[in-house]
């Protein structure tokens, strides 16, 4: 694929803003990685079904999260943008149905991670662990209470 060095680069630089990782522990989330090119209109994550078993990283392009109220409105949730992670969270942690949809507005290109890879490095690697902690603080707690 063209660039994919690339957007591994782009996927570690971003991963660093949070907490640093070394090129090492980069390497063992590597085998977790997957690169896709998708068209506009992929539904990566369909309501009503558990979570695909997977973060979406956006390396170009548009994602949107929605859900669909009472079958018939379609509510727009979140817009995620380049070098943003995109997933069913509630759904991969609990395991339940997902009440998302998560769709590429435009082609994109995203980094699929295995969450159960992924998930073995927070419990077993501490470069991992704390960047997990510092992505949730800054995205779930500091931006979602500025909202």
């Amino acid at each position: 694929m063209e660039n994919e060095a690339r957007y591994y680069e782009q996927f570690y630089e971003i991963l660093n803003r949070y907490s640093p990782i070394s090129d090492d522990a980069f390497e063992l989330l590597k085998p977790h990685l997957k690169l896709k090119c998708i068209p506009k209109g992929t539904l990566l994550q369909d309501n009503y079904t558990p979570a695909a078993h997977a973060i979406y990283f956006i390396c170009k392009g548009l994602l949107r999260t929605y859900y669909l109220h009472e079958q018939s409105t379609i509510y727009t949730k979140n817009l995620f943008m380049e070098n943003y992670f995109s997933a069913s969270v509630v759904s991969l942690l609990s395991g339940e149905n997902s009440y998302l949809c998560i769709q590429a507005l435009e082609p994109s290109t995203i980094i699929e991670i295995n969450y159960e890879g992924y998930r073995h490095l927070i419990d077993t690697h501490d470069a991992f662990k704390n960047f997990y902690i510092r992505y949730l603080e800054q995205n779930w707690i500091i931006e979602k209470e500025k909202k």
